[in-house]
């Protein structure tokens, strides 16, 4: 009886296996499209700092410009 147990055993784990591969390529695809759109918000989050890095310079360039003005008048 012990040998047909195995058996069976052996052959459900065969069975099993190419649904665990399945599963395992499914969350792959899945973790997959993740970093996709993480990658694609971390690339618009870089723009938008890059951005207010600029408009920060152009302000403090403002703010330079206009204390020299004062400064002449």
């Amino acid at each position: 009886m012990q040998m047909t147990h195995d058996a069976h055993a052996h052959a459900n784990a065969h069975t099993r296996a190419p649904t665990q591969i399945s599963e395992l390529e499914q969350q792959l695809q899945s973790k997959l499209s993740e970093v996709s759109i993480l990658e694609q918000h971390n690339q618009r989050l870089k723009l938008r700092s890059r951005i207010l890095e600029l408009v920060i310079s152009a302000r403090d360039r403002q703010v330079q410009i206009a204390g020299l003005t004062r400064d002449v008048c």
